[in-house]
């Protein structure tokens, strides 16, 4: 029993030479045009351009920590493109994912317009690597667990510890959200949260733009320090 996929073409046979049918044109032929009418064959051919690949979600640096599904691609089309496919499959592909070839090497996305998923897939098992950001390292180097005074100073020891982490995407795109400045509404103290404010000029009623630019939140699940307690 033949099991027909995206992977087999249709092909018409000439002398010992098999031409494609391009997935195109395959509602403008008929049977008729394409088979061996004489020996009642009709060819299909394996096509070495398109392939069933298995998509891993790998979670750095645990590359045991992943999820996997599996699409039908063109390896000759660029990541960009790629890109663009995934987002409509059930990998549900997001700006928050990156390619990675066999190595587990980021493609950075300037070089997904020059780059096919011929180039980066793991050959020996059909396998396509996407990689997710460590946001521990943004942890660390932001120093997250650490406390803050109202004034933006860091404090000098871990406040908690993020155990654990939710990331909600953003569209991809600022708004202007104006908002009320009463008299009274903000204390002195928390306007560093405008940085060209002068906090010497009051008025009864005014109003500030804020312009908000978002890619993802992050909301983090903690619990206090152990030593952070004991203080």
């Amino acid at each position: 029993m033949i099991k027909m996929d995206d992977s087999l073409l249709f092909a018409k046979r000439n002398n010992q030479n098999y031409a494609f049918i391009a997935r195109e044109v395959e509602d403008k032929k008929i049977l008729a045009e394409i088979m061996d009418t004489e020996n009642k064959i009709l060819y299909l051919r394996k096509n070495s351009v398109r392939s069933d690949i298995t998509v891993k979600i790998v979670s750095l640096p645990n590359l045991n920590d992943y999820s996997s599904s599996n699409v039908n691609f063109n390896l000759k089309d660029k990541l960009s493109s790629i890109r663009e496919k995934l987002k409509q499959s059930n990998v549900k592909m997001n700006d928050t994912l990156s390619f990675a070839n066999s190595s587990m090497a980021e493609i950075s996305r300037e070089d997904e317009e020059k780059i096919i998923l011929k180039e980066i897939i793991d050959t020996k098992s059909n396998t396509l690597y996407l990689i997710k950001p460590d946001y521990q390292f943004l942890i660390n180097k932001l120093k997250l667990e650490y406390g803050r005074t109202i004034s933006l100073d860091r404090a000098n020891k871990k406040a908690f510890k993020i155990n654990d982490y939710d990331i909600t995407e953003i569209a991809d795109e600022h708004k202007y959200t104006k908002i009320d400045l009463k008299e009274g509404q903000f204390m002195e103290k928390d306007i560093f949260l405008f940085e060209d404010i002068d906090t010497n000029k009051r008025t009864s009623n005014s109003t500030c733009t804020v312009i908000e630019y978002s890619k993802v939140s992050l909301k983090f699940k903690t619990e206090p320090d152990p030593e952070f307690v004991k203080l």
